[in-house]
């Protein structure tokens, strides 16, 4: 081989070994710069779990806010509902003590206009309270019906009296006064005077007592002594000597 042939052998040899050299540095380089740029992404990403974090942690701390408001709203309103029926037991206790009598000739010698903006301002017998509102509710009850005589009512027992319609010696038009009883325990007890032998009458204390007792269980009317109960009762009496009373006075008409 001459020495021109061996020059150019010697030429491509180096080509050949400097490219793998430099292949081989810059895949260092790449390598060495690789744990920098993995390390940069690790520390972004550990940055935005803390932020979730740290946000996460604000909505549970504003949930826990939130739910320990409304706790202590509940809390309040329950405290006010029990303060309101201690005061309304504590009323009713009270007014119970005391018994009330309606009379007829107390209220119905009232003027028209009274007792139009009277009856406009008595509470239904749900509604009734106290015993003012009892008061109140007895004395529209003897307004709305003119045959009813008196009421009487206490802790014990409501006791009302009714004018029914009946024949003197079965000739002559009047009437007898039913006494009729509602007690606490809500037993019903009926009576008439003693001169009611005397007089025609379509009714009996039994049909009557019967009545009463039916119509307080048809509308569940409770046992006991609160205004309440009362009220109810005297609605429930009230009822069935009115509609007794209209059936009467009409049989007594057609026989007429």
């Amino acid at each position: 081989m001459t020495l021109f042939s061996r020059l150019i052998v010697g030429i491509a040899l180096m080509v050949a070994l400097t490219d793998p050299l430099q292949l081989l540095a810059e895949s260092g380089q790449g390598s060495a710069s690789s744990p920098n740029v993995i390390s940069t992404k690790a520390r972004e990403v550990g940055d935005d779990s803390n932020k979730s974090a740290a946000l996460r942690g604000e909505d549970d701390s504003m949930e826990d806010d939130d739910l320990l408001g409304q706790d202590l709203e509940e809390a309040e309103m329950e405290l006010e509902l029990e303060s309101l029926d201690e005061i309304e037991m504590e009323l009713e206790i009270e007014d119970l003590n005391t018994d009330i009598r309606i009379e007829a000739e107390g209220v119905r010698g009232w003027d028209d206009e009274r007792k139009k903006e009277f009856l406009l301002s008595v509470k239904e017998h749900v509604a009734v309270r106290t015993g003012k509102d009892l008061e109140q509710f007895a004395q529209g009850v003897l307004l709305r019906d003119e045959n009813i005589d008196d009421l009487d009512i206490s802790k014990e027992k409501v006791t009302l009296r009714y004018e029914m319609p009946a024949t003197f010696l079965w000739l002559f038009d009047g009437s007898l006064p039913v006494v009729t009883e509602v007690t606490s325990d809500n037993e019903v007890a009926v009576g008439l005077p003693w001169y009611s032998f005397l007089y025609g009458k379509s009714f009996s204390k039994s049909d009557l007592q019967k009545d009463i007792e039916d119509s307080l269980t048809k509308d569940s009317v409770e046992a006991g002594s609160s205004v309440q109960t009362r009220a109810e009762a005297i609605r429930a009496i009230s009822s069935v000597l009115k509609t007794k009373h209209d059936t009467v006075k009409n049989s007594i008409s057609n026989v007429r």
